[in-house]
C-alpha cells in the first residue's frame, strides 16, 4: 500500500510540474516555447507506442525519462534541442523511483556534462542550459545511497563532473553562480551522509586552493575589464567578450573570487567535517592583508562560521560532547588574527565588529579545546577589546553601536567560556589573580572610569551580568558561589548607580541584580541590600527602602531555601499587613489612610508573587516545609484572595521540580555541584510532600467549596499535582470522604432558585452546592482511583444521573466519560457491559446543560458495542439526530462525532437485529448504508425541527461516507433532497441546500450534471420563494455549478426569467477579479483575517456561504472602498454632547459615537461675520420682539438641509470626497474665500425669483474686520481711522486708485 502510494505521488507530482511547461507552446520567448515543443512531442510518441501496446506505460515518470535518454544518446540533436531535453530531464529527475535513477545515472551524467564543460558556448541561453544541467546532476546525487560511498569516490565521471560543479562556484554570471552554491550546499548536507560526504574534503581542498590563488595574485586580475554600451539599445558591445574577460578575471585570482569563495565556506561549514575544514585557515589568514575590505569582511565571517559557539544546555540534562577543533589550529589563528598586521584601526566602524565577533567565535572554540591555554590569552584581550570595543579613546566606539555590540558580545563570551574553575579558585586566594583584574576593570569602568565608558555603560553592565552568571556554580558541591565574595561589591555599586535619578541603564542594571539573585540567592544579596521597607515599625520614608528589588527577587528567585522565606518575608508580610490594618482603621481615632493601606496591600502581594521562585527548585524543602508552615500557607489560602494564585502556583512547583530533578539524567556529582541537590534529595523531598499531601487535600477541598466556580481552576490544578503523588491508599481515602459527603448531601438536596440578594447562578460570585462540588472532586479523582474504588466512582455518577438537575447530570456524565476513557475503561466495560449500559442511558431524561456530555459518553461506548447487539444502537440514533440542532456549538460537535463514530461501528461489520429496534423482525448485514437507511427514517418526523436536524445529519454522513454508499443510495438521497427544496419550511430549505452543497463538494461531477435538469430548477424556486433569505446560499451554489460545469450548461436548465440571474453572476464574478487585480499589492501587505463564526470546518461548508465574490454587496450599487471602512478609527470617536444639557453618562446617548471631521484653519474675521451689524459696521443689539423672532423655529426645514450641503461644499471649511472616499478639503484662495461670502450675504430667494442670481452689492473694504462689540469709532468719509485693511483687498488694477488715497493704517489721505 505505501509503495503504490508512493508511485501515486511521484505520477502526481510530475503532472503538476509538467502543467507548468505545456501552456507554453506558443510562448513568444523561445527558451520556454522549445522545452514545451519538446514535452508535446514526447508526449505523442508516448501516447503512440501505448496506443499500439497495451503494456507500455502512459505517461509514467520512467517513460519519460527514457524518452528523454534516447534524445540525448543521438548523434543528429541540436544544440537547442538538447538543451530542451536537459530542462525536462531536470523536472522530471525528482519524481522517478530511486532504483531507476540509479541505475541510468551514469549515461545521463555523461549527457549533461557538455554544457557543464563548456560553460560559456556559443548557445544563445547558455544560463539557462548549465542552471538545467545543474539541476539533473543535483536529482542525481540525491539518488546515491550513503552506502555506494566508493562509486563517489573512485568513479572518474562522478569526480570530474563534481569539479565542474566547483569550478561554477567561481563563475561571473550571478545566477549560474547562485545555482551552483545551492547545488553544493544541499549535496554536501543531505541527511543521509550525517555530514560525511566523500566531497567535502575535496571540496574544502578546492577551496583552499582557490584562495592561495587570490592571495598569490593580490586580488588584482592580470587583464582589465572594459565595457562600453550602446546608447541606443543599451545592451554591451561585444558582451561575449566582456563576460569571457570577467570569467578570465575570476579564474586569475580577483578579489571578488576570493568574496565568493568565502560565501560558499560560509554555507558549507555546517556540513562539513571539523577535520576537513583545516587547510582553509592558512588560506583565508593569508586575504585581509589585500587590505580589501569587502574581502576582509568575507573572510571574518567565515571565520565565524568555522569556530560557532556550542549550544547551551540545562543543568539537569546530560551534556552531550560536541566535537572539537585542533587547539593548535586554533591558537594559531588567534595569534595571526592578534598580530599588527590583522588588527583593524580603531576607526575603522566597518571592520571592526566583524573582526570581533571572528575573535569571539575562535576564542569560545579554543576553550573547548584547550582551556587553560584559552584562559592565558584572555586577560590581555579582555584589556585591549575593552579599549578599542567600549572605550571613548576609540573613535570607532564612540561611533558605532555595532562595534560597542560586538565588543559587548566578545567580553561576554570570554566570561561564559573562557573562565576556568582554576582561574576562579586562583581570584578567592588572592586578589592580584587575573580575574581580581577583569572584575576590577569592570569595577572601574562603572566608578574610576566612569566618563570614559559613559556611552558604553549599558554594555558594560551586560557584561558584568554575563560574569555573574557564570560564576553561579560552586567550585565545590555545598560551598557558596564564588559570585558572593567576588562580585557582591560590585553588585552593590549597581544598586547604588540604579538609584540615581538621571541613570540611564536602569534596565541593564536590573539584568546584573537579576544575575545576582539567581548566582548568589536572595538571602546573599538582601544581606548586602536589604529591602529597609520598615523604620521602627513604620513605613520606611521616601527613598530609604528598596521596594524596587521586590519584582527582580520575583522574576529571578530560583534554587534557592525556601526556610529564607519562611524566616524573612513571611515576618516581614505580617507586619506590612498590621501597618495596612492600621492605615484603614485608625486605633487613635484620627482619620484612615487609604493610600497608605494601599501601599502595604501592594507590597504585600509583591512579597507572597516571590514565593513561587522559592518552590522552584527549593534545596530543603523536607525542613522548611513543615506542618505549622503548610497551616500557614492554607490560612493563607482561605483568607487572601488575592494572594492565592501565588501560593497555589508554588505548592505546584514544589511538587512538579521535584519531580523533574529525579528524572534528570545528569550524574548526581554534577547536580550536587550546579543545583545543589541530587536525585536522592528528589526522593527524600516527595516522600515528604506525600506526607503532607493529605492535610493539604483536605483543605483544598474545604476551599473548593467556598468559591465561585469561576475561581476553581487553580485550585483544582493543584489538587491534581498533589493526587498524583498519593499512594493508593490515600487516594481511596480521599474518595471515601468525597463519596460520604456527595451522599450525604444528596439525600437533602432540591434544586431551587438562589434566594433574594443572593448571586444568580451565571454570577461571578455564585458558589454551587456541596453537590456540585463533591462531583468536581469526583472528577479531579478520575486519573487516580484504581479498581474497587472507580467501579464505586462509576455507580456513584450512575445514580446522579436521574437528577433534575442540569449541572449534576453535566457533572455526572463528564465523570463517566473520563472513567470511560481513562486507564480503568476495559475493565468497566467488561464489568457493567457496554449494551447493557447504552440501553440504560437510552431510557434516561437529559436536561439541556448535559447534552454535550452526554453525547460525548456515548461516543466513548460507541466504538466498542459487540458485532451482534449493534441493534442498540437504532436507540441512539435520534437523540444524535436531534443534537445536529443544539445551540451549543460544542453540543453539535459531539453530535457529528457521534453519528460518524455510529456509521464507522456499524461499517466494520456485524449483525443488526431489527427486533432491537421495534421496526420489524429480522436480522441484517451491519454497513454505513444501513445506518444512513437508519438516520433516513427521521425525513418521516412530525416537526420541522426534526426533519432539518435528520437532513443535517444525512449531510454529514454523506460528507463521511460518500466513497463507501452505493450509488442508488446517493441518488436517491439526492433526488428527495431536491424535493424539500420546494418546502415552505425555512428550517427545511436550509437544511436541504446544505445537503445539496456538500453533495457537491464529495460527489463525482456526473453524479451531480445528472441532476443538473431538476437541481437548478429547484434552486431558482427557492430563489422565487423565499426571496433574500437564501439568496446568497442559492447564489454561491449556482456559481460552484457553473464554475464545475460550464455556462452553457447551466443555462439550458434556467427559465427566461431567471436568465439575467447567471448574467449577474458571471459580471460579479469578472468584477470581483479585476477587484483583487487591482488590490494586489494591499493583499500581499495585509493578509486577510479568515471570519471566525464560532463554528468547526464542516458546519461552514455546510450552512456557510463564502464565495470569490462575496466582497461584492448584494443591495448596494456600489461598494464601500476598504480605506473609507478604515477611516473610522478608535481615536477618531468622541462622545455626542448637547449644548444645553450635561452628559448623561448612563445614558443612551452618551454612548452615541461620532468620527470626527479634520478640523480647517479659522481664518481671520471668521467668527465677525456671525455679528448682526449696521450699514457703518456698529453692533446691532436687538430687541426682545426681534430675539423672539430670531428664536422662532425656521419654516423651510428643507432650504436649512439645502444649504447645509452647499456649506458642506463650499467655502474654505466645505470639502469634497473624491474617488476611493478620500476627502479634499477646499483651497484657502481668493475665490473661495469672496464665494463664501456671497454665500453669506446672499438672501435666500423666492420661487419665482429663483432662476435670477440677485446682485451683489457692493461692500466697504475691511468690513469682515469691523468691530462688533462697540459703537465704533469716529467716521470720517465713510472710513473708520484704525481699520486694518488686508492687502488682497486693495491690490490690483481695478483696486489700484482706492489703494491709493488709503494708509497703510486705513486712513484716508
Amino acid at each position: 500500500m505505501a509503495e503504490a502510494a508512493s508511485v501515486a505521488e511521484r505520477r502526481a507530482g510530475l503532472e503538476q510540474a509538467l502543467a507548468r511547461i505545456r501552456h507554453h507552446t506558443t510562448s513568444k520567448l523561445e527558451n520556454q516555447r522549445a522545452p514545451a515543443q519538446l514535452l508535446a512531442a514526447i508526449e505523442a510518441t508516448l501516447a503512440e507506442r501505448a496506443a499500439a501496446d497495451a503494456t507500455e506505460e502512459a505517461g509514467g515518470p520512467t517513460a519519460y525519462l527514457l524518452a528523454l535518454e534516447s534524445l540525448l544518446g543521438a548523434e543528429s540533436v541540436t544544440p537547442d534541442v538538447h538543451a530542451s531535453a536537459v530542462y525536462l530531464l531536470a523536472t522530471v529527475l525528482p519524481h522517478v523511483a530511486p532504483g531507476v535513477v540509479r541505475a541510468k545515472s551514469v549515461a545521463l551524467l555523461s549527457a549533461v556534462a557538455a554544457p557543464l564543460a563548456e560553460p560559456h558556448g556559443a548557445s544563445e541561453h547558455m544560463n539557462a542550459r548549465i542552471r538545467a544541467a545543474l539541476g539533473v546532476v543535483e536529482a542525481l546525487l540525491e539518488h546515491v545511497p550513503p552506502h555506494d560511498r566508493t562509486t563517489l569516490e573512485r568513479e572518474r565521471t562522478w569526480t570530474t563532473v563534481w569539479d565542474l560543479v566547483l569550478a561554477l562556484c567561481i563563475d561571473a554570471r550571478p545566477k549560474v553562480r547562485r545555482r551552483a552554491h545551492e547545488l553544493v550546499a544541499h549535496v554536501l548536507g543531505l541527511p543521509a551522509w550525517k555530514h560525511n560526504h566523500p566531497y567535502a574534503a575535496r571540496t574544502m581542498r578546492w577551496a583552499a586552493q582557490t584562495l592561495e590563488r587570490v592571495a598569490a595574485a593580490r586580488g588584482v586580475a592580470s587583464t582589465k575589464t572594459r565595457i562600453d554600451y550602446d546608447k541606443k539599445s543599451g545592451q554591451a558591445k561585444n558582451a561575449k567578450r566582456a563576460a569571457l574577460e570577467r570569467q578570465q578575471s575570476a579564474a586569475d585570482g580577483a578579489a571578488s573570487t576570493g568574496i565568493w569563495v568565502s560565501a560558499l565556506l560560509q554555507m558549507l561549514v555546517p556540513f562539513v567535517p571539523v577535520d576537513a575544514t583545516a587547510p582553509l585557515v592558512p588560506a583565508l589568514l593569508a586575504l585581509p592583508a589585500l587590505s580589501n575590505p569587502f574581502l576582509t569582511l568575507a573572510v571574518y565571517d567565515v571565520f565565524a562560521a568555522l569556530f560557532r559557539a556550542p549550544v547551551q544546555r540545562s543543568a539537569l540534562d546530560a551534556i552531550d560532547e560536541a566535537p572539537r577543533r585542533d587547539a593548535t589550529l586554533v591558537r594559531q589563528t588567534i595569534q595571526a588574527l592578534r598580530e599588527p598586521a590583522h588588527v583593524p584601526a580603531h576607526t575603522d566602524v566597518q571592520t571592526l565588529p566583524a573582526y570581533l565577533r571572528v575573535l569571539e567565535s575562535c576564542m569560545v572554540a579554543y576553550s573547548a579545546a584547550d582551556p587553560a591555554a584559552a584562559w592565558a590569552a584572555t586577560p590581555a584581550l579582555w584589556a585591549d577589546v575593552l579599549h578599542v570595543g567600549l572605550s571613548a579613546h576609540s573613535d570607532a566606539a564612540r561611533a558605532s553601536a555595532d562595534v560597542r555590540l560586538a565588543a559587548r558580545s566578545l567580553l561576554q563570551g570570554l566570561a561564559r567560556y573562557c573562565v576556568t574553575d582554576a582561574a576562579v579558585a586562583a581570584a578567592l586566594d588572592g586578589a592580584s589573580a587575573p580575574l581580581s583584574t577583569l572584575i576590577a576593570s569592570l569595577r572601574d569602568a562603572l566608578g574610576a572610569h566612569a566618563l570614559t565608558y559613559t556611552q558604553a555603560r549599558g554594555d558594560v553592565l551586560q557584561v558584568l551580568a554575563s560574569l555573574v552568571t557564570r560564576l553561579r556554580v560552586p567550585l565545590e558541591a555545598g560551598a557558596a558561589p564564588p559570585a558572593v565574595p567576588l562580585l557582591l561589591d560590585t553588585v552593590e555599586q549597581v544598586a547604588a548607580l540604579r538609584t540615581q535619578r538621571h541613570f540611564d541603564a536602569r534596565a541593564e542594571a536590573d539584568a546584573v541584580l537579576g544575575a545576582a539573585i539567581a548566582a548568589c540567592g536572595p538571602r546573599a544579596v538582601l544581606a548586602r541590600l536589604p529591602l529597609q521597607l520598615l523604620d521602627g515599625g513604620r513605613p520606611a520614608t521616601h527613598g530609604r527602602g528598596r521596594a524596587w528589588l521586590l519584582p527582580l527577587l520575583r522574576a529571578h528567585t530560583t534554587n534557592t531555601e525556601l526556610a529564607h522565606f519562611v524566616d524573612e518575608f513571611v515576618p516581614l508580610s505580617e507586619a506590612l499587613f498590621e501597618l495596612r490594618v492600621q492605615a484603614e482603621q485608625p486605633s487613635d481615632g484620627s482619620a484612615a489612610r487609604p493610600v497608605e493601606a494601599k501601599v502595604m496591600e501592594a507590597l504585600i502581594e509583591q512579597i507572597w508573587a516571590c514565593f513561587p521562585g522559592y518552590c522552584d527548585l527549593a534545596r530543603d524543602v523536607d525542613v522548611a516545609l513543615t506542618p505549622a508552615v503548610l497551616e500557614l500557607l492554607v490560612q493563607v489560602l482561605r483568607t487572601q484572595r488575592a494572594l492565592r494564585p501565588a501560593v497555589l502556583q508554588g505548592l505546584a512547583l514544589l511538587v512538579q521540580r521535584t519531580e523533574s530533578l529525579i528524572a534528570s539524567h545528569a550524574p548526581p556529582a554534577q547536580l550536587r555541584r550546579e543545583v545543589g541537590v541530587d536525585q536522592a534529595d528528589g526522593q527524600r523531598f516527595l516522600a515528604h510532600l506525600r506526607q503532607l499531601a493529605a492535610p493539604l487535600l483536605a483543605a483544598l477541598f474545604q476551599l473548593l467549596a467556598e468559591l465561585p466556580s469561576q475561581a476553581r481552576g487553580p485550585v483544582m490544578e493543584c489538587m491534581g499535582v498533589y493526587l498524583a503523588i498519593l499512594d493508593a491508599p490515600s487516594v481511596a481515602a480521599a474518595f471515601g470522604q468525597v463519596r460520604a459527603m456527595l451522599e450525604q448531601s444528596l439525600q437533602t438536596y432540591v434544586p431551587s432558585a438562589p434566594a433574594p440578594g443572593q448571586p444568580e447562578a451565571n454570577s461571578p460570585r455564585y458558589v454551587p452546592p456541596v453537590p456540585h462540588t463533591m462531583l468536581d472532586l469526583c472528577v479531579a479523582l478520575v486519573p487516580y482511583v484504581r479498581g474497587a474504588e472507580a467501579r464505586a466512582l462509576f455507580d456513584l455518577a450512575s445514580s446522579v444521573l436521574p437528577k433534575a438537575d442540569g449541572g449534576l447530570q453535566k457533572k455526572a456524565y463528564r465523570v463517566l466519560g473520563r472513567l470511560l476513557r481513562g486507564s480503568e475503561a476495559p475493565a468497566l466495560r467488561a464489568h457493567y457491559g457496554v449494551s447493557a449500559l447504552l440501553r440504560a442511558w437510552a431510557a434516561l431524561d437529559v436536561q439541556p446543560g448535559a447534552v454535550r456530555d452526554r453525547l460525548q459518553l456515548l461516543e466513548a461506548l460507541v466504538a466498542h458495542v459487540p458485532p451482534a447487539e449493534l441493534g442498540v444502537l437504532s436507540a441512539l440514533v435520534p437523540e444524535a439526530v436531534l443534537g445536529t440542532k443544539e445551540a451549543n456549538q460544542g453540543a453539535r460537535g459531539a453530535a457529528y462525532e457521534l453519528l460518524v463514530q455510529m456509521g464507522h461501528r456499524l461499517q466494520a461489520g456485524g449483525t443488526i437485529d431489527r427486533a432491537q429496534a421495534g421496526v420489524a423482525d429480522g436480522v441484517v448485514e451491519a454497513s454505513a448504508n444501513e445506518f444512513v437507511m437508519m438516520v433516513v427514517a427521521g425525513l418521516a418526523g412530525a416537526s420541522p425541527h426534526m426533519m432539518g436536524a435528520t437532513i443535517a445529519a444525512l449531510a454529514r454522513l454523506l460528507y463521511e461516507f460518500a466513497a463507501v454508499l452505493p450509488a442508488e443510495t446517493v441518488s436517491e438521497l439526492l433526488a428527495t433532497m431536491l424535493v424539500f427544496l420546494e418546502s415552505t419550511n425555512r428550517e427545511i430549505i436550509k437544511g436541504a441546500l446544505g445537503f445539496c452543497k456538500v453533495a457537491l463538494v464529495v460527489l463525482p461531477p456526473a453524479s451531480v450534471e445528472a441532476a443538473l435538469p431538476t437541481l437548478v430548477p429547484a434552486l431558482m424556486q427557492v430563489q422565487n420563494v423565499h426571496k433574500n433569505h437564501f439568496k446568497g446560499r442559492v447564489r454561491h451554489m449556482l456559481e460552484r455549478l457553473l464554475r464545475r460545469y460550464g455556462e452553457a450548461a447551466v443555462r439550458a436548465h434556467v427559465g427566461e426569467e431567471h436568465q439575467r440571474l447567471i448574467t449577474h453572476i458571471r459580471k460579479r464574478k469578472e468584477r470581483a477579479r479585476r477587484r483583487r487585480a487591482q488590490e494586489a499589492d494591499e493583499a500581499a501587505t495585509e493578509a486577510a483575517k479568515p471570519r471566525d463564526l464560532g463554528t468547526d470546518a464542516f458546519e461552514e461548508a455546510l450552512y456557510g456561504s463564502a464565495s470569490e465574490s462575496d466582497d461584492e454587496p448584494d443591495d448596494e450599487p456600489a461598494a464601500r472602498p476598504r480605506r473609507a471602512r478604515q477611516r473610522h478609527r478608535e481615536d477618531d470617536t468622541y462622545l455626542v454632547e448637547d449644548d444645553d444639557m450635561p452628559v448623561d453618562l448612563l445614558g443612551e446617548q452618551a454612548t452615541t459615537v461620532r468620527p470626527r471631521a479634520r478640523a480647517a484653519r479659522r481664518q481671520p474675521g471668521e467668527e465677525a461675520r456671525t455679528f448682526e451689524t449696521d450699514e457703518a459696521g456698529r453692533l446691532r443689539i436687538p430687541g426682545d420682539e426681534a430675539a423672539a423672532e430670531a428664536a422662532a423655529p425656521a419654516d423651510d426645514v428643507d432650504a436649512q438641509a439645502g444649504d447645509a450641503y452647499l456649506a458642506k461644499s463650499r467655502g474654505v471649511d466645505g470639502y469634497t470626497v473624491g474617488r476611493g472616499g478620500a476627502v479634499k478639503f477646499n483651497k484657502n484662495t481668493k475665490r473661495t474665500r469672496a464665494s463664501e461670502r456671497e454665500d453669506d450675504d446672499d438672501e435666500a430667494p423666492a420661487p419665482s425669483e429663483a432662476r435670477r442670481r440677485p446682485k451683489r452689492s457692493k461692500q466697504a473694504i475691511g468690513a469682515e474686520f469691523k468691530a462688533r462689540r462697540a459703537q465704533g469709532d469716529v467716521q470720517k468719509g465713510g472710513m473708520s481711522p484704525y481699520a486694518y485693511v488686508p492687502l488682497s483687498s486693495v491690490t490690483g488694477k481695478k483696486k489700484a486708485k482706492q489703494a491709493s488715497k488709503l494708509a497703510i493704517t486705513g486712513k484716508r489721505m
